[in-house]
């Protein structure tokens, strides 16, 4: 079908109880359209024809529409409806519901209704994208990532609102979003934002959600600071602070129940997405650090050793504590635990930062430098942890001060981690039986 008046004649000869109608061929180029979306789309006919339909589509909303788009061409009848915002004016964008449908005996044509968006069609799709949304759960993608497509979610459902949501780490390190039109001035604060120290709108979101007798399902506290926004505190199973969303609105008068019920939808999302994050965090940490010590297990070393570009030249020790039997037979298992948490604390003071600190098992304990290193810089590091090793243990009236025998070895061009570690392992025993409490560097 390439013929014009051909195109304008399938338009013509659909129902009309939408607001507005385009005809797009299989590039998505328009061939055909209704007067009515001349009237509102801020462009002239000829300007419209011809061009992408995906150009009258706000930037945020154009990846989900194309998806939908070649949906359409793919497959014959309505695709589910959906809420996008369209242009009307130079840089002017207003929400409509949007229909894409592919005609039978036309292959190379969609047709996108457009139509005023009424509450029903608003729950519909709102309750359709929040499902679909619900997959940021288990998604592997950054979390500023994650939630940026929160905050564009919910600005696409509640008109005129611009977001910005940040989540607030353990460690006291804040992420936030960066959306367009949110003040520059909070978008910095935010990202200087501590779980302890919550700016006053946060903490006031926050007390508002645990105040005795409160509503737990307020969907935000607004504030005189800037008029018009609104903070939800997004909160654990314990009532913790995970992060916060906040909407800046152009009105300073209360929310609506759509406002309403998007801001407690969006801030279960959140909070659900941050718990599950640090759960996997929890889960990682444990399946790469010893759990005594917290430093890095066997399994994890011998991984970020292998996926190192290159061993060659880096350097390795292999550190035993000498008689350690002794600590755990005369001052009992207890004191020898404490003991092996007080040797990690003083290898992990003594290495660079850039070192991998691993207990490979038992008393013993691997050194990785991933950086090449002269032998004679790794010999003063390895006489450097031998004299930080003399650990005192006290129980009582029993005492003992702990030593450590260690091998060291530089890492030979074409050598395994295993092979490298197990040569560093009999230098080491050559150590011990030289006496112990000394380095012997194997070459």
């Amino acid at each position: 079908m390439t013929d014009s008046a051909e195109w304008a004649t399938l338009l013509a000869s659909l129902p009309t109880d939408y607001i507005g109608a385009v005809a797009v061929d299989s590039a998505l180029s328009v061939r055909a359209v209704d007067p009515r979306v001349v009237e509102r789309s801020g462009y002239t006919k000829s300007e419209l024809m011809g061009m992408n339909a995906l150009s009258m589509i706000h930037p945020d909303d154009v990846d989900r529409a194309a998806g939908a788009l070649l949906e359409a061409l793919s497959f014959e009848g309505i695709r589910l409806p959906a809420l996008y915002r369209l242009q009307i004016g130079p840089g002017e964008f207003e929400l409509f519901e949007v229909r894409a449908m592919k005609l039978p005996a036309h292959d190379e044509a969609v047709v996108i209704q457009i139509f005023e968006p009424n509450l029903s069609a608003r729950v519909e799709v709102f309750a359709d994208e929040l499902a679909r949304m619900m997959q940021l759960l288990v998604a592997p993608a950054p979390l500023v990532e994650s939630l940026d497509r929160i905050a564009e979610f919910t600005e696409r459902h509640v008109e005129g609102m611009t977001v910005a949501i940040t989540a607030l780490q353990p460690d006291g390190t804040a992420t936030t979003t960066q959306r367009p039109g949110v003040p520059e001035a909070v978008a910095n604060e935010n990202q200087f934002v501590h779980v302890l120290v919550p700016p006053p709108h946060v903490a006031a979101a926050v007390e508002a959600r645990l105040a005795p007798g409160g509503d737990s399902y307020a969907p935000g506290v607004p504030d005189d600071q800037i008029p018009g926004r609104v903070t939800v505190a997004a909160l654990d199973e314990d009532d913790a602070l995970l992060g916060f969303i906040e909407g800046f609105r152009s009105t300073v008068g209360p929310l609506d129940r759509n406002e309403c019920v998007v801001l407690w939808s969006v801030e279960q999302l959140v909070s659900m997405m941050l718990i599950r994050r640090r759960l996997d965090e929890q889960l990682r940490f444990a399946a790469d650090r010893d759990p005594l010590t917290s430093l890095l297990n066997r399994r994890r070393l011998l991984r970020d050793m292998s996926s190192c570009s290159s061993l060659t030249n880096s350097g390795l020790l292999l550190i035993d504590l000498d008689d350690f039997s002794w600590v755990n037979n005369m001052l009992g298992h207890a004191a020898g635990d404490r003991a092996i948490v007080a040797a990690a604390e003083h290898m992990v003071s003594t290495v660079p930062d850039s070192t991998s600190v691993a207990r490979w098992g038992g008393d013993e304990f691997v050194v990785w430098l991933p950086d090449a290193i002269a032998v004679s810089d790794l010999d003063q590091l390895a006489e450097n942890l031998r004299a930080a090793m003399r650990v005192p243990v006290t129980v009582s009236d029993s005492r003992s001060l702990l030593r450590c025998s260690i091998g060291a070895a530089v890492i030979e061009a074409g050598e395994t981690p295993e092979d490298a570690i197990n040569r560093a392992d009999k230098a080491m025993y050559a150590a011990k039986r030289a006496g112990g409490d000394r380095v012997n560097f194997v070459r």
